[in-house]
């Protein structure tokens, strides 16, 4: 229908019939750089990449992979290579040159007709709902076992037969790509029941690298109060990883740091709160997929005496008569004071 001034179309005696169909958009806000993302609509051009992808703006080079093919952008305009067809059971992760937004069209997926065949080992699986669920949610089809891992591109969680799946993942989120690794084999079935949240858990990682790859590791801190603390990783490049604080069961806290580098890169480590950083002793190099570290083994950061630093709040500051100093120390340890006019 096309617009016109002053028109009215239908009446309360005959109104204007509207015919709803199950044919919609997805969008994806793309950064520079790698992206893991799946597919909640289906059409018949999906059998073709090239009809598919056509609003996406690539550039030479651009790169799709599957788990087990890819295709790459060339400089007749087309996409090129085995991978020539795309679906809503699988993971894929795009190399676009520029940050964009895309979209593509197509029919609404019906979850409960989605049957993803899950073997041992890591799979590339599809999220075809169009709204956020949690992980025990998500993945209720599946029989996990022990240290079982599922990871987005910056999150990811384990599973314990005590507390099911827990670390800094907990929701899986329309148009995002995930990777499972199973202990065990099986099909994932998600369903479209009413329990889903349809608010969209909205994760700051605009900060962090979008790489191909990641690894993933469990840390433990050797520290006083470690929950006071949110834990940085970096690489030669800057920033790579960053986690908050998880209290277990058991009350002890750790960490889930997704590593987002590339090899042959040697990974620092810095714990942060409101009055410092500390720099951890240990260093890590980075592999590809690799899972250091589990809940009951986590990977130890130490710190030594000779970097803890003694931090105040002062206040007010400046001051004319009183003042307060407020100090927060990881260690019993003498403190010298000096007050300069």
């Amino acid at each position: 229908m096309e617009f016109e001034a002053n028109e009215l179309y239908g009446s309360i005696a005959d109104p204007l019939p509207i015919n709803a169909t199950n044919f919609v958009q997805q969008t994806f806000a793309v950064n520079s750089g790698w992206n893991w993302v799946s597919f909640n609509v289906y059409s018949d051009e999906f059998n073709d990449l090239n009809i598919a992808m056509s609003d996406f703006d690539a550039e030479i080079h651009d790169l799709i992979k599957s788990q087990t093919d890819f295709t790459t952008y060339k400089s007749s305009g087309e996409w090129f290579g085995a991978l020539t067809s795309l679906d809503v059971m699988s993971t894929y992760k795009l190399n676009a040159s520029n940050a964009q937004t895309f979209s593509m069209s197509g029919y609404r997926v019906v979850a409960d007709t989605v049957q993803i065949p899950v073997s041992t080992g890591w799979n590339w699986i599809g999220y075809p709902l169009s709204v956020q669920k949690t992980l025990m949610e998500a993945l209720s089809s599946l029989t996990p076992s022990d240290n079982d891992i599922i990871k987005s591109q910056h999150q990811f969680a384990v599973y314990s037969e005590l507390q099911g799946w827990i670390g800094s993942l907990t929701y899986m989120q329309p148009g995002k790509g995930y990777i499972l690794y199973s202990s065990s084999e099986g099909v994932l079935e998600y369903t479209s029941g009413v329990t889903a949240k349809t608010n969209i858990e909205i994760d700051d990682d605009s900060d962090l690298p979008s790489t191909e790859q990641n690894m993933t590791i469990i840390a433990e801190l050797e520290l006083i109060n470690p929950e006071l603390y949110d834990v940085f990783a970096y690489d030669e490049y800057g920033i790579c990883g960053k986690a908050k604080p998880i209290k277990l069961t058991d009350g002890s806290v750790r960490f889930f740091i997704t590593i987002n580098s590339a090899a042959p890169e040697t990974i620092h480590f810095e714990a942060k709160t409101l009055y410092g950083r500390l720099y951890a002793n240990e260093t890590i190099g980075f592999k590809s997929n690799q899972m250091q570290g589990s809940l009951d083994d986590p990977m130890l950061l130490t710190f030594g005496k000779e970097d803890v630093s003694v931090f105040a709040d002062v206040y007010p500051n400046p001051f004319r008569k009183d003042i307060s100093l407020n100090f927060y120390l990881n260690d019993d340890q003498e403190v010298q004071l000096k007050l300069y006019n």
